[in-house]
């Protein structure tokens, strides 16, 4: 089904309601990205709904190795301007909270509603081996499979960046991004970020940089991550 949101000027409508709301409803799978919503507000509403568990919904916990989202986030001028944004502790206690309420879901309670619900996905598992995973990814949510069309599509915008520099831009040239951070942040920022996010790290299988910053392994784009780390089997990339 082909759905054009443009109005009678052929503006794109992106933010009309009217079409979203009717998509929604009309929809198989409704995939729904957000920020600033953690673990706690989702099993709080969890417990308020009387019919949650016959909801049919599954959550992809995604991830990102806290030095690579801060470099970012310094190079945003409006992460500048924004009160905390900047900030490695605060990002950090929130991920800790997500991360602390997950192993609730999980760890602690084998016999959870979550076990087969939610799923942990790094960001640098997935720009790794990108149709790999994306295919248990749609395996996992029970979506239609990986066909050509979505292939194509997927290489087409992870073989280069966007000719604008757009940073929403959904084009990004994969192979640059896994440890973009290490030159962009300097020794100062390295040591703050590494000393607020350590207990995350461990617990996302992010290497410390001085176990490998300075060795022949960082040539190698998967020298700061583990693949042997405390949540790893909710990881989807053992799925």
């Amino acid at each position: 089904m082909l759905v054009k949101a443009i109005d009678q000027n052929d503006r794109l409508q992106l933010f009309n309601h009217t079409i979203h709301r009717w998509l929604c409803r009309n929809a198989e799978t409704i995939l729904v990205k957000t920020i600033r919503y953690t673990i706690a507000d989702l099993l709080k509403q969890s417990i308020e709904m009387e019919n949650f568990k016959q909801i049919d919904f599954k959550v992809i916990f995604l991830v990102r190795d806290p030095r690579a989202v801060m470099s970012s986030r310094y190079r945003m001028t409006w992460c500048q301007n924004t009160e905390n944004c900047t900030n490695s502790e605060m990002m950090c206690d929130r991920m800790r909270m997500n991360i602390e309420m997950f192993r609730q879901l999980t760890v602690d309670n084998e016999r959870s509603i979550w076990l087969n619900r939610i799923v942990i996905l790094r960001h640098e598992d997935l720009i790794m081996d990108m149709l790999n995973i994306s295919r248990r990814l749609l395996k996992f949510l029970e979506m239609q499979p990986l066909d050509q069309r979505m292939i194509e599509w997927i290489r087409e915008h992870t073989s280069m960046d966007d000719i604008l520099g757009n940073p929403h831009s959904t084009y990004r040239d994969i192979k640059s991004l896994a440890n973009q951070w290490i030159a962009e942040l300097n020794a100062d920022e390295l040591a703050e970020i590494e000393t607020n996010c350590m207990g995350v790290m461990e617990q996302l299988g992010y290497r410390p940089s001085k176990e490998w910053f300075d060795s022949d392994e960082q040539s190698d784009s998967e020298s700061s991550v583990s693949h042997d780390y405390p949540l790893s089997r909710f990881s989807l990339s053992r799925a």
